[in-house]
């Protein structure tokens, strides 16, 4: 057989286009990103699994593809491995085109070698540490300078303005009892419900909604010295200013016996100066309505200081309504020509649901450019990750893509979706519980078909591939600890200090002191940290070493016990292993057991002797073959009903027909059963 002829590298020049070459991979070596795995390929007649995933070194990227058996055994080594960088070197690769580009593929003799200890890997890692990186930094604070007006100067606002947010200090004159306090909204989507017919029917998801969630939404008129304005707090607001939802503010009125009236908890609104930014609509400019929204509302002012805008005036206001009107010398315009005229509001005439008729078209909306997500690379943002979760297919298949919940210093959360394209890279700069700074990320709203939302919020994060993650200190400097277990006899329970509540402790534990010490630790914290119950320290923490109180004194007497102080002992989270002979261990007698409270019986369970039970037993093959006289009860109940049981048994095993019966149980080992004998025999 004639071997196929192929042109040196050495002898390629410009004059001729009709070479021929044979390249053959000898090694390369990268950085792992971008994995992508369990791809299935149908563009054969066979499937194949692919497994993805790019080779970088800070100056090119690779493509690599591996396939069926290969791959798959290289991504779940790849899982295992914890570290943050893997580094591979890839030996006798199949080099390739890829839509244009260079790709490499397995075959027989490749090999794959990962975080090998080989110089080159060495020197890749030292060229990427010693590369520039930009410095991280906590993003700065958002500043929302908005315009400080007065009430008449926002009801002077012209029609040609723009909608803008402007903010006023003013006193909460009035809260309308009149209005309704709340409003239901759909469990699904964030719509707005009313109930018709007796039940709450949303008409975007098309159900019924039995339970109904509820938002506050108060009505309000507020006044400084230059006028009045209608003012309606959200539920955002009124929440954190009372500290309550819709649904505690039911249950307390509930208790009081005041269901039906207004809430006592939003009339103390009433006289309170509040500093807020409006959110000045068309409807304000345009159409003249008067009502305006709370975009949001800031911590309440001190009644005494001067809040006034102007600056010019005295803090203190009139009452709106005990401003005199005779002071205007009735100098007032027409009030047909007024700009301060209310204008009567369109009336909507309510038409009758047709179920079987055709629904009307919607209205087509005009997209706001806001809200179909925009890639922000200039925000950068500072957040605690709690909580991480995968989503499933119906068959148990997790997905690659990820979740995570992000709350940031001002108690705000907001749901990130890591795409799959991006998930392997990612997934190794997240953990839950740290503070990092995220930049370069998609801001993109929800829509309104999204059936899934796991925090109330517009928007949610989308990261990608120029996603940056490094992880911070959440105060800037290293935290000090200071961790111990505390025992009574009968539970222990693991206790951490921090910082300098921590250094006062560990220095009040090394002054000489009676042994064993005795603590007391009052207004402590108890926390749920990776399924152990930890205690832990808050600004009202108190500890007390040896303190002369009566519970010390029985503590400290019932450890002079030998039994206790062993029961004590038994409780410690670990022991020092002594260093034993051979002999040694085999002489160990039965005193060198650690007795737990395990040997304590419950008293409630020898009430149970003495008494007529009837009870169902499972008999097993073990039972039968082996002689085994310990029994499994399924069933238990008081008195004794051996009748209704052989009746029971009569019912389910007599036949009227002649012919044999067939089951389709077979039980081995119990074909020599007679039934209708109360003992357990064989024939």
């Amino acid at each position: 057989m004639e071997l196929e002829k192929f042109d040196s590298i050495e002898a390629l020049t410009t004059t001729r286009f009709d070479w021929k070459c044979r390249l053959r991979l000898q090694y390369v070596v990268g950085e792992i990103r971008n994995v992508r795995a369990n791809i299935k390929s149908t563009k054969t007649d066979s499937e194949k699994v692919l497994t993805k995933f790019d080779l970088c070194d800070e100056r090119h990227t690779l493509a690599v593809t591996l396939f069926d058996d290969f791959g798959t055994q290289f991504e779940q080594t790849l899982r295992c491995c914890k570290d943050q960088q893997v580094f591979v070197i890839i030996c006798a690769a199949k080099i390739g085109l890829y839509e244009g580009l260079p790709n490499l593929t397995n075959y027989s003799a490749t090999r794959i070698y990962i975080n090998p200890g080989h110089y080159s890997v060495r020197q890749l890692r030292e060229r990427i540490a010693a590369m520039p990186r930009a410095k991280a930094g906590s993003p700065p604070v958002e500043e929302m300078n908005f315009p400080m007006l007065t009430v008449k100067q926002i009801q002077s606002l012209p029609p040609e303005s723009s909608e803008c947010k402007v903010n006023c200090k003013v006193r909460v004159t009035k809260v309308e009892e009149n209005a309704n306090w709340y409003y239901a909204i759909c469990t699904k989507c964030p719509a707005e419900i009313v109930k018709e017919n007796g039940v709450f029917n949303c008409i975007n998801c098309k159900r019924i909604i039995p339970y109904p969630d509820k938002r506050f939404r108060v009505c309000t008129l507020c006044s400084d010295s230059t006028g009045t304005i209608a003012i309606i707090f959200l539920d955002e607001d009124v929440s954190r200013i009372l500290e309550k939802t819709v649904f505690d503010v039911e249950v307390e009125m509930f208790e009081a016996k005041t269901e039906g009236q207004f809430p006592q908890q939003l009339k103390e609104l009433q006289n309170e100066v509040y500093d807020i930014t409006l959110n000045i609509t068309a409807d304000n400019l345009k159409k003249g309505s008067k009502v305006y929204e709370a975009f949001q509302i800031l911590d309440k002012v001190e009644s005494g200081g001067n809040f006034d805008p102007s600056g010019g005036k005295h803090s203190e206001m009139a009452d709106a309504i005990s401003v005199d009107l005779g002071d205007d010398n009735m100098n007032t315009p027409n009030t047909g020509i007024s700009s301060t005229k209310t204008r009567p509001r369109v009336h909507i005439e309510p038409l009758p649901f047709d179920p079987k008729g055709a629904s009307p078209a919607k209205a087509i909306k005009k997209e706001n450019p806001e809200k179909t997500g925009f890639h922000a690379t200039n925000l950068k943002i500072k957040v605690r990750v709690i909580r991480l979760w995968r989503g499933t297919t119906k068959k148990g298949e997790e997905f690659t893509s990820f979740n995570i919940l992000l709350l940031d210093c001002k108690n705000s959360t907001i749901h990130a979706f890591i795409p799959a394209v991006c998930a392997y890279d990612l997934e190794r700069q997240i953990m839950v519980g740290t503070v990092n700074i995220i930049s370069d990320f998609i801001v993109q709203a929800y829509k309104d078909t999204d059936g899934f939302r796991s925090v109330r919020a517009a928007n949610q994060l989308i990261f990608t591939k120029e996603t940056k993650i490094q992880q911070v200190d959440e105060h800037g400097e290293a935290q000090e600890q200071a961790k111990f277990a505390i025992t009574d006899g009968s539970s222990l329970w693991k206790v951490t200090f921090w910082d300098k509540f921590a250094r006062l402790f560990v220095k009040a534990i090394w002054e000489k002191m009676e042994t064993p010490v005795i603590i007391i630790i009052a207004g402590c914290r108890v926390q749920n940290f990776n399924n152990e119950v930890i205690l832990t320290n808050v600004a009202g923490t108190k500890f007390y070493l040896n303190y002369d109180h009566h519970s010390v004194k029985h503590l400290r007497r019932m450890l002079k016990d030998p039994d206790f102080a062993k029961k004590v002992a038994a409780n410690n989270i670990s022991t020092k292993a002594e260093l034993l002979t051979v002999q040694q261990i085999q002489s160990l007698d039965k005193e060198f057991i650690q007795q737990g409270p395990s040997n304590h019986f419950p008293h409630c369970f020898s009430l149970l002797a003495q008494k007529p039970y009837t009870i169902k037993l499972e008999i097993n093959e073990i039972n039968i073959n082996s002689k085994c006289t310990l029994y499994w009860a399924t069933n238990i109940c008081h008195g004794f009903k051996l009748e209704c049981t052989e009746d029971k048994v009569e019912q389910t095993v007599t036949t009227n027909d002649t012919e044999a019966t067939t089951s389709t149980v077979d039980l081995q080992g119990l074909s020599g059963l007679n039934c209708n004998s109360s003992a357990i025999t064989k024939d």
